[in-house]
């Protein structure tokens, strides 16, 4: 019953949705790196362009395939989810709730690696569920090897790599070394993963590594920072961009509210990079102009943690505007929630190269923002709520499987909220995996409220029954809490 209602559910999204894919993809920046399989990209998105590539000879229709992709990984999650939970409701609602984010939902348009990202992190908690209720070896290694093709797809998915680790070791339905030895079974599949992947990079390019461009994220970090007292220790590039760093972040200060400060924040860091940084960097630095992008972005790292060094209560700052970014997504309030700056040319990016991205403000339907927020506060609060308040009974063995489940599910939420907004940018297309552990958190509140208020409704009954009183309504106020029958 459960899984007809999910396929129900996701067969009329599918039919609705799939004739609107276009059957051209949508280019971006990073396109061509994914295609030519870059030394500083994860591999497997690129691997996947080029199968593509081989089996139909172009790029036509590859946003259906994508689509189709993310479909199935959701229909497994949706099905898996809901008889974890045993809810017909939870399923089809979990649907709705991931397509509700816009980057998921554009995902499978353009040749980026979200929608193959998204897919894996879908197919790997659905199997994670299922070892939650099955108690299954094969699930839990499947889940593992999911989550390893995520973080070889684009490297924010290491994190999930301690879900299958921590449900294992900390389920209490095994003793400590059966625990411990399923955690090393997970360890080495996720390993071989990673090994493969590394390999086929050094078989590329020489480097065994799977491949991060995380030295190009921390400079634009580092470049908010910039004034002119760092320009001697560093390199000559650091000189064209202190000016601007110190006018950008009063101009950054200056912006009406929270929103607008968090985007402007975003086009700064951009902009010292892009507009500023690297055409110095290739006018007057030789080692960046022998290197190539992989090396550049070591050179970058360099530069953007010497800063960071020197400055380190200003990066608390930018670091906290851009957790701030991951959580509220502020590219995407409502016209009466936040502005747009007046004179956008006082952004270097805007007004050399016509390019105010950052700072564009998607007006996007309100029920589609109001579940992308309640999603996320969920995952922000309730998680840390839960981390709070569970943590002690997970840690010592004593939490049912289920809660040891969405306890790992919310520490790694969490953690990739801290360590992205450390690295990255507060960009919506980051979030996309955060979001669907946070509508799984959700669907799992929802679900616990609603059987507490069922059972506490029926224990009232049952005393008002037993005493002679009439029969309780829904919204009577004397309903006892469900507690003081429990201590009896």
């Amino acid at each position: 019953m459960i899984a007809g209602t999910c396929f129900l559910a996701w067969l009329a999204l599918v039919l609705r949705m799939a004739p609107r894919v276009p059957i051209e993809a949508a280019l971006s920046g990073d396109t061509e790196s994914y295609i030519a399989i870059a030394s500083y990209r994860p591999p497997l998105y690129g691997w996947v362009l080029a199968a593509y590539q081989w089996a139909t000879g172009g790029y036509d229709y590859l946003p259906l395939f994508q689509f189709l992709l993310t479909a199935l990984a959701l229909l497994i999650f949706s099905v898996e989810l809901g008889r974890l939970l045993r809810s017909l409701w939870v399923g089809p609602l979990s649907i709705l709730l991931v397509l509700m984010h816009v980057a998921i939902y554009d995902s499978p348009r353009l040749i980026m690696s979200e929608a193959l990202f998204v897919a894996m992190i879908l197919a790997g908690l659905g199997l994670q569920f299922r070892y939650t209720r099955l108690d299954s070896l094969g699930d839990l290694l499947g889940a593992a090897i999911f989550f390893a093709l995520a973080a070889v797809t684009r490297t924010t998915g290491m994190a999930f790599l301690l879900i299958p680790m921590l449900c294992a070791m900390l389920d209490r339905r095994r003793g400590y070394w059966g625990g411990g030895l399923r955690a090393c079974c997970a360890m080495l599949a996720t390993g071989l993963v990673l090994i493969m992947a590394m390999a086929g990079n050094h078989a590329k390019h020489g480097r065994f590594e799977i491949g991060s461009w995380t030295g190009m994220a921390v400079l634009g970090k580092g470049l908010l920072l910039l004034d002119e007292s760092d320009v001697p220790v560093l390199p000559p590039p650091a000189s064209a961009a202190a000016p601007e760093a110190a006018r950008l972040r009063v101009l950054v200060d200056a912006q009406p509210n929270i929103a607008d400060r968090m985007r402007a924040q975003m086009q700064a860091s951009e902009d010292l990079r892009f507009a500023l940084f690297f055409p110095a960097a290739e006018e007057n630095w030789p080692d960046w102009q022998i290197a190539d992008w992989r090396e550049r972005g070591a050179l970058a790292l360099t530069v953007g943690s010497r800063l960071i060094e020197r400055h380190p209560l200003g990066f608390l700052q930018v670091w906290a505007r851009d957790w701030g970014s991951l959580v509220l997504y502020p590219m995407h309030w409502p016209a009466w929630a936040s502005t747009e700056p007046p004179d956008k040319l006082l952004f270097p990016a805007c007004r050399l190269h016509d390019n105010c991205w950052a700072l564009t403000r998607y007006d996007i339907p309100a029920p589609a923002l109001a579940v992308m927020l309640a999603v996320s506060l969920t995952g922000a609060i309730g998680g840390v709520l839960l981390l709070l308040g569970a943590s002690g009974r997970v840690l010592r063995r004593r939490a049912l499987p289920t809660t040891i489940l969405f306890w790992a599910m919310t520490l790694v939420l969490h953690t990739s909220l801290l360590v992205s907004a450390a690295f990255e940018s507060g960009l919506v297309r980051y979030t996309v995996g955060l979001h669907v552990l946070g509508a799984a958190l959700l669907l799992w509140f929802l679900h616990v409220a609603w059987g507490h208020c069922q059972e506490w409704f029926r224990i009232g009954q049952f005393r008002m029954w037993r005493e002679g009183r009439p029969a309780l309504i829904a919204n009577n106020v004397d309903c006892p809490p469900i507690q003081d029958y429990v201590r009896r």
